[in-house]
């Protein structure tokens, strides 16, 4: 068995309590039985509370400590469990992580755990992936500005509740 990395990602803090780290990991070892691999626990690297949507790639630490480490130990294969966990921004995990280290390494492997071959930036299916999951992050955006500007904006001036005299 191959010993290969595997990279898990939670965007938000809002995650902790839904097992989110916990469920990466156990798709992305069940999908690392399947091909005859291993990722033990050195080899998974997770980035907390790190959004994929405002944080280019570059930006995202433990994703560039694994392309740093996936060079220096001459590993070339790293599971994601999906893909809206590389990136929701449609293009900088491409420029910041993959095309570098496909340089680097030209037998170069990155999966998720939702398909059996190995993830190609140019595949039209991938690319169309990549866009809606930007899309769906761009109207989370939107809409939460939006709810924060009507907030802002209203009218009543509302104060804190006390009780009298104080307020």
């Amino acid at each position: 068995m191959r010993t290969e990395f595997g990279y898990i990602r939670r965007s938000s803090y809002k995650q902790l309590e839904n097992n989110s780290v916990e469920l990466q990991k156990t798709r992305i070892r069940e999908f690392a039985n399947r091909k005859g691999l291993i990722v033990p626990d050195e080899f998974l690297f997770i980035e907390d509370a790190t959004s994929a949507f405002s944080k280019r790639a570059s930006q995202r630490k433990e994703l560039m400590r694994l392309k740093h480490r996936m060079i220096e130990s001459n590993v070339s294969c790293v599971i994601f469990s999906e893909i809206s966990r590389m990136d929701r921004t449609a293009y900088t995990f491409v420029q910041d992580f993959y095309l570098p280290l496909s340089r680097h390494m030209t037998d170069l492997e990155v999966f998720t755990t939702d398909a059996d071959d190995s993830w190609d930036p140019n595949n039209p299916q991938v690319q169309l992936a990549l866009l809606l999951f930007r899309q769906e992050s761009e109207i989370k955006s939107e809409r939460a500005l939006g709810c924060l500007m009507s907030v802002l904006e209203n009218e009543t001036v509302k104060r804190p509740g006390s009780s009298v005299p104080y307020g």
